[in-house]
């Protein structure tokens, strides 16, 4: 597979397209397929990351989350000057990852979420202080995280409850390395909890009175812990109360808060250790909220959890504590390729994408074997020999 056909590839916007729909309508959703890398939703704002790597992003701006150097609301996407390889949209702040491993930020400002050194909200994408070398980040509530590409991982922002790790409950409002983690893969922030995901397993942190760090405990923790019994994972669902992890075999763990089902294993218990889900597999890539969406390795989407505003969308306004098929959705519209291979592509992380193909080819050949395949057309593309 060419490197031009990876970056045509539409896995990784396809967890937001009901958002895009009901703002941009059903012929918008068709033209943003063809054309977007990724998408990021916010709390009122959204943003698609097209093709050529510019932004496109619309709604509401009253903090600057729009990036435009306005503070207008807009309906219609805008496009952002610059180009980047990633996003990450925060509930009123936005990050976004360049080739050259350094991430901007725009928003809202508050605790230091931006990450310039101040609490001063920005309406235009500003540098986040002293970071380089990143190759994944992800957005909270009111925090931000990154992986280096030394599998370290940096966080800043509010801290209240110990979210980013640091041992303390000091906001912070430039990048502080999480100590004693290494070999870290990929990261997810929630609303006051942090997820992070290693080449052994997953650690947690922050908030957990509704045990989304699923150590057993409720007990908020201000330092890593490793979520116990959870094998290695490709994809992190940290959402509001509730976690949820894609392992390299496509199967789903989850854990924390379940009152509305989010967790997806049939009940309304909520869980302070993870729970395998034995009714859904072969997933790729997962994201979590008051409800947890997935998308499977065949294109298709799956949805659970809260539905009072039709977040499923089944065309009910009925929660749901089990996996279903959302309609409409099939495999002509996404790849299978998981999203965290397509982001180590994008990003030029070879090492870590051939990695990733070799333990998902273990259980799920086809998959692994594209990875593997991505691997070396970066490579021939760099002129890296084997």
């Amino acid at each position: 597979m060419s490197l031009s056909s990876l970056k045509a590839s539409r896995v990784r916007i396809l967890l937001a397209l009901g958002l895009v729909a009901s703002v941009l309508g059903a012929a918008s959703v068709s033209w943003l397929v063809a054309h977007a890398q990724s998408v990021g939703a916010g709390q009122s704002h959204s943003a698609v990351l097209k093709t050529g790597g510019t932004i496109a992003i619309w709604g509401y701006n009253g903090y600057g989350q729009i990036g435009d150097g306005t503070n207008t609301q807009r309906n219609v996407p805008v496009e952002l000057t610059g180009t980047y390889s990633a996003i990450a949209l925060g509930s009123i702040h936005t990050l976004a990852l360049k080739s050259d491993g350094t991430v901007w930020a725009w928003g809202y400002n508050g605790y230091g979420q931006l990450g310039d050194g101040t609490t001063t909200g920005r309406i235009s994408p500003v540098q986040v202080t002293g970071l380089t070398g990143v190759v994944a980040i992800s957005a909270g509530d009111g925090h931000s995280v990154a992986v280096k590409s030394d599998g370290t991982v940096w966080a800043w922002g509010q801290n209240s409850y110990g979210q980013l790790g640091d041992g303390t409950t000091t906001s912070r409002s430039v990048p502080t390395q999480i100590p004693g983690v290494t070999g870290a893969l990929l990261v997810g922030a929630g609303s006051s909890h942090t997820l992070i995901g290693t080449a052994t397993g997953v650690l947690a942190v922050g908030y957990n009175g509704y045990g989304q760090l699923g150590d057993g405990t409720n007990t908020q923790r201000l330092s890593p812990v490793v979520v116990p019994g959870v094998p290695k994972a490709i994809s992190l669902g940290a959402g509001a109360t509730h976690s949820v992890i894609v392992a390299t075999d496509g199967t789903l763990w989850a854990w924390g808060y379940d009152g509305n089902g989010a967790l997806g294993d049939g009940t309304n218990g909520t869980r302070n250790t993870p729970v395998h889900l034995t009714t859904i597999s072969g997933v790729s890539k997962i994201s979590a909220s008051n409800h947890t969406l997935a998308l499977k390795s065949d294109g298709t989407v799956w949805a659970w959890g809260y539905n009072a505003y039709g977040q499923l969308g089944d065309a009910t306004t009925t929660s749901r504590n089990s996996p279903f098929q959302v309609p409409g959705i099939t495999s002509d519209d996404v790849s299978g390729t998981s999203a965290l291979a397509a982001m180590y592509a994008a990003t030029g992380n070879v090492e870590n994408l051939e990695r990733l193909g070799s333990d998902v080819q273990k259980t799920s050949p086809d998959s692994g074997a594209e990875m593997r395949n991505l691997a070396s057309a970066l490579k021939a593309q760099k002129g890296v020999s084997r």
